[in-house]
């Protein structure tokens, strides 16, 4: 067995929190190409429990997948980036008054969004993103029959609700 360590750390442990969706906190992968400006997060957020007192059997799988170019080398302290996301999830209920019907929406949201990210030291760094601009697709099928829309979203219509913060620690 042999355990090696990179003098530039490319694969990182990613914990996210959306503390304005449903999904909140997240665990995943970066990578960080060496000598790139390109870098690539991938959360995935486990099922989670959203009932109230008209829903029962509230459960809810998310993930989410970004992909940003910072505007300054890796190695410099704060980087600002740009890049594009997709966040989907899907949710399924039942409404206490129809059991026997079970709800779900499928949603994914197709963003662009800008962010930055502050080195803390060499394996730890913080990172907060804003989706700013992008469109939302959702299909729903429940009590009210099936429906799939696609809505735009601008940042001072919808997106500023919804940043994501995140804590990357390098594993190798």
């Amino acid at each position: 067995m042999q355990l090696t360590a990179q003098k530039n750390l490319s694969w990182h442990l990613r914990l996210g929190y959306s503390p304005f969706t449903e999904d909140k906190i997240g665990i995943g992968a970066a990578y960080y190409p060496n000598n790139s400006h390109w870098f690539h997060q991938l959360e995935i957020y486990p099922i989670q429990n959203r009932a109230s007192s008209i829903v029962t059997n509230a459960q809810n799988f998310g993930f989410l997948l970004q992909t940003n170019y910072s505007l300054a080398q890796s190695k410099k302290n704060p980087v600002f980036f740009l890049g594009a996301q997709v966040y989907g999830y899907n949710y399924s209920r039942q409404l206490i008054n129809l059991p026997e019907q079970v709800e779900t929406d499928a949603v994914a949201q197709l963003m662009l969004q800008a962010g930055i990210k502050f080195r803390i030291n060499k394996r730890i760094q913080l990172g907060v993103s804003l989706p700013f601009m992008g469109t939302e697709l959702v299909n729903s099928n429940g009590s009210a029959g099936t429906d799939f829309h696609a809505t735009p979203l601008l940042l001072f219509v919808y997106g500023f609700v919804q940043p994501k913060l995140g804590i990357d620690i390098a594993l190798f």
